[in-house]
């Protein structure tokens, strides 16, 4: 015999071990089988997750330039009213100018100055010169 002495009983008992152990070598290639598949649909879930992220972080960024250049032209045609504005400004007359103008027509006006008649202004100077002798 190809094993030896052994009987038939011995052999069907090395067959049955033989037969067990492959079995069990299935089941176990199997279990790894099957964790690699997990393993797999994981890490496909993951790469789908990031390249949703990448998607979304590249549209917030698009949306966030596109919001960065819309407040760069306001900025810039706040900034040209300004200019414009200070070219106006400059041609305004100053506070103290204004005043200026206020004090003379104060001066002039008949409801807060005193004026005189001529006739007043001559009796006025005649009177000093007569008290000058």
């Amino acid at each position: 015999m190809a094993f030896g002495d052994s009987g038939p009983s011995e052999m069907r008992d090395i067959v049955d071990e033989l037969l067990d152990q492959v079995k069990e070598n299935s089941r176990r290639i199997r279990d790894v089988e099957e964790e690699t598949r997990s393993l797999a649909n994981s890490l496909k879930a993951f790469e789908e997750r990031i390249m949703d992220l990448e998607k979304s972080s590249e549209e917030s960024i698009e949306d966030i330039t596109s919001r960065l250049e819309e407040l760069s032209t306001d900025l810039m045609k706040i900034q040209s009213t300004v200019s414009k504005l200070k070219e106006r400004l400059g041609e305004t007359p100053k506070r103290s100018e204004l005043e200026e103008v206020k004090s003379f027509v104060d001066l002039f006006s008949p409801l807060e100055s005193e004026f005189m008649t001529e006739d007043e202004v001559r009796s006025l100077i005649k009177e000093e010169l007569q008290s000058r002798k």
